[in-house]
């Protein structure tokens, strides 16, 4: 059955994911909209679905920075879809807006570290048909969330071991990034020169070659997650 998804961007280049890419082919009917730059969010009751990518707001700073207000308006917009119990799917910043919404601490390491590049993430074993096996997963993050009172950890990490995680029977949030393909992060990598050279970050040159060795397994897998998600 098609369904109408919702996708909340904060990113100001263009929209080349591969998430609502393969949604559209598998008939759902996608919209997008920006609150970043004073688009309003639409009813609960217009969308099926609802997914929140990242951006590179940084909610230990910027959540009641008065130079960033939509993050509140889609803080509260979050809280009242996850007690509606609808599908909702955060990726990175939007894992982190879930987390804040249900009541968790969002935050750096100690020593600031990023993960930025391909990291092995193993599943905790709690849900085998979210992740069987461990995969590398494509990374760009320096905060990280605990896990809120309620929710199921899915997936785990070295460094940040929150990765993934459920709550109810439709909500998740993700840390990582399945939904970039290998020439959104090069973009990424071009249009933020110093990245690379931040603590934990990757050099380029392994990012590429890991993509060329765990993309494919990651597009898959993501394909297979967004499918059973919106199996219901």
């Amino acid at each position: 059955m098609s369904k109408r998804v919702l996708f909340i961007d904060h990113a100001v280049s263009q929209r080349d994911d591969r998430g609502s890419a393969y949604l559209k082919t598998r008939g759902h009917q996608v919209t997008w909209v920006r609150p970043a730059g004073g688009e309003s969010l639409p009813a609960l009751g217009e969308h099926d679905a609802l997914v929140v990518y990242g951006g590179a707001e940084m909610l230990s700073s910027d959540l009641d920075s008065p130079a960033f207000p939509h993050l509140r308006v889609e803080v509260d917009y979050i809280g009242r879809w996850l007690a509606a119990d609808k599908p909702y799917l955060g990726i990175c910043l939007g894992s982190q807006l879930m987390a804040t919404a249900l009541g968790a601490k969002v935050g750096p390491l100690p020593d600031k570290r990023y993960e930025l590049g391909f990291v092995r993430i193993l599943p905790t074993g709690v849900d085998e048909s979210f992740m069987s096996e461990p995969l590398h997963m494509y990374q760009w993050h320096q905060e990280g969330w605990e896990l809120p009172r309620g929710a199921e950890h899915l997936a785990t990490g070295p460094d940040f071991k929150n990765q993934a995680m459920r709550h109810g029977r439709h909500a998740y949030g993700l840390q990582f990034h399945p939904e970039v393909a290998p020439p959104t992060f090069q973009r990424w990598l071009d249009e933020v020169p110093d990245a690379c050279t931040r603590l934990g970050a990757q050099s380029r040159e392994k990012q590429v070659e890991d993509a060329r060795l765990h993309d494919e397994r990651m597009r898959l897998w993501f394909e297979g997650f967004l499918d059973r998600w919106l199996a219901d």
